[in-house]
């Protein structure tokens, strides 16, 4: 019976070929970009997910809250990672991540800029789950001036040569030796480590430099303390400890201000209102608007399906009348109907996530992220086609299966009881609601154009046309920067050069304590950027109140107030 319905139905879209066609490809152009858009949702859902320890591992969050001088911080002091070990056993291991977002790196001859470099403690690999191609995650990170590449990176500075041990230059200072190789790393982690340094050569450093203070609570950099808790850990019980223990170390005006907090590691993607993340953000919002945005076009195409099908099916009253002749039910003319719109929606289906894997690789290139379309091995994603099936098949075969079918032979043969108006009335509405849609998303499509535009034209402060950043990574050149900066300013196209320790909106702004008045104890905490006397025309920035940093001034102390 069923070698029969497949046998019919391929018979019936081969007779209506301009129908079929038309349904056939606009249900797979609906089908892609559901499926595109599904597989960024999952991908943007999916971050730090992978590591085994997912649900065990916090990441701690420090808030400094001054009133309207609030701020909280993605990094903390990195003497609370092992003290907080060997205070509290419900804490199994911590590691301290530092990230330089620029610099330079020798090898022989051959310079290269590079970008993304991590520091952190021996035990990563205890904490996450990355893992290495080539070294022991137990003592690859255990040495001073140890660092692991990822394996696209030891391709490209080394070729076929076996890259452990070799030398490589960092910023022109510190010579560094390659002890791992690290396996592919997931796109979906805001630790996208592709250079990964032993932290103990920050310690080795400082204490060379005689600045070493491990244990010091008020010791603020660009560090990031993971901890890893036992399962069924108390965590707001564990965060007020270890408030309590931030608040036995350090001074008595820091205590109101200061305080912890512990963001589980799946959450941080997500996060709101926080300065210094690793990586770029999301925003659970957006995920929602494509959620609605894929099931809009899903819809759609299942109108457009089902319209199109109503009006194919109404010229089939004969064939339906003889069926119901010879015998036929009307539970197999309903199996009939529904098989023939299944059929439809799995070649559409088949196309579509063929197009969808044409389309990826090109717009993961445009979005800069790795969008994954593997529905073997996903099982949301595969319940999500399976879901589109059945819902377009059955929906879009449903309306005519049930309509011609519920209609007696003596009826179907007189056509003037068949073509009322409800066939008609249904199409005209499908029609409406298709087109209701449709301009729906046109306005809501215009809207975002007009909050990019907005974005790209509003007043930033400074005037970012004709900007070029350079970033400057060697000390060498660092001390001979004004040598620099006069050789640049000589050049023809160069107007104005100017010095910065970073830039507005990029890298990470130092933190630096001010004395509210002088003798005083009480401290305002600040961010600070470092920058010379031209960066104001360099960016025309505009003063409010007071004015900018002066060439060559030179201070004397009267007794006159200038």
């Amino acid at each position: 019976m069923w070698k029969n319905y497949l046998k019919i139905s391929l018979r019936s879209i081969l007779k209506h070929k301009k129908i079929s066609l038309i349904n056939i490809f606009g249900l797979a152009a609906g089908i892609a970009s559901s499926l595109i858009i599904f597989a960024y949702v999952n991908n943007e859902l999916s971050y730090d997910k992978f590591h085994k320890n997912k649900d065990s591992i916090y990441r701690i969050t420090t808030h400094f809250d001054m009133g309207n001088n609030s701020i909280t911080l993605a990094m903390s002091t990195p003497a609370l990672g092992q003290t907080i070990k060997e205070e509290y056993p419900e804490v199994t291991n911590y590691v301290r991540i530092r990230k330089n977002e620029n610099f330079n790196l020798k090898i022989n001859d051959l310079d290269f800029s590079e970008k993304g470099l991590y520091y952190a403690d021996s035990t990563f690999f205890n904490v996450f789950t990355y893992k290495l191609a080539i070294g022991d995650p137990k003592t690859v990170l255990s040495a001073p001036y140890s660092i692991l590449l990822s394996k696209e990176k030891a391709k490209k500075y080394f070729g076929d040569q076996n890259p452990i041990g070799q030398k490589l230059i960092i910023n022109g200072e510190d010579e560094f030796t390659v002890t791992g190789i690290l396996d592919d790393i997931p796109f979906n982690t805001q630790i996208y480590c592709e250079y990964l340094i032993s932290y103990n050569t920050i310690d080795a450093k400082e204490k060379l430099a005689g600045t070493y203070n491990q244990g010091g609570f008020m010791q603020f950099q660009d560090d990031y303390v993971y901890i890893l808790t036992l399962p069924d850990t108390d965590i707001k019980n564990l965060s007020q400890k270890i408030n309590d223990l931030v608040d036995e170390n350090v001074p008595d005006h820091f205590k109101p201000i200061y305080n912890i907090s512990l963001m589980p590691l799946t959450d941080i993607y997500f996060s709101k209102d926080i300065s210094g993340e690793l990586e770029p953000v999301g925003n659970k919002k957006f995920i929602w608007i494509f959620l609605s945005i894929s099931g809009i076009l899903v819809l759609i195409a299942a109108i457009n399906f089902m319209n199109l099908s109503t009006s194919r099916y109404m010229h089939r009253v004969k064939e339906v009348g003889m069926r119901k002749v010879f015998g036929a039910f009307r539970k197999h003319l309903i199996y009939q109907f529904i098989g023939e719109s299944m059929i439809i929606t799995l070649i559409a289906l088949i196309i579509g996530i063929v197009a969808a894997h044409l389309i990826n690789p090109a717009l993961n290139n445009f979005i800069g992220k790795t969008l994954e379309i593997s529905f073997l091995s996903d099982y949301r994603l595969l319940g999500f086609l399976l879901f589109i099936t059945i819902f377009i098949g059955f929906i879009s075969g449903s309306y005519p299966a049930l309509f011609l079918s519920k209609f007696s032979p003596k009826d179907v043969f007189n056509l003037n009881r068949i073509n009322g108006n409800s066939g008609i009335n249904l199409r005209r509405v499908l029609v409406i609601l298709q087109f209701t849609i449709a301009s729906a998303l046109v306005v809501f499509t215009l809207f975002i154009f007009a909050q990019l535009r907005f974005v790209k034209s509003t007043d930033l402060g400074f005037n970012k046309d004709n900007l070029v950043i350079l970033p400057i990574n060697q000390e060498e050149v660092l001390t001979r920067f004004k040598t620099l900066k006069r050789e640049m300013e000589t050049l023809q196209n160069v107007e104005y050069v100017s010095c910065a320790s970073s830039f507005s909106g990029t890298g990470h702004l130092a933190m630096q304590n001010i004395p509210l008045a002088e003798g005083s104890d009480e401290n305002l905490l600040v961010q600070r950027m470092e920058v010379d006397e031209d960066y104001h025309i360099t960016l025309q920035i505009e003063m409010i109140e007071g004015r900018f940093f002066r060439k060559n001034l030179l201070l004397i102390k009267t007794n006159r107030l200038y």
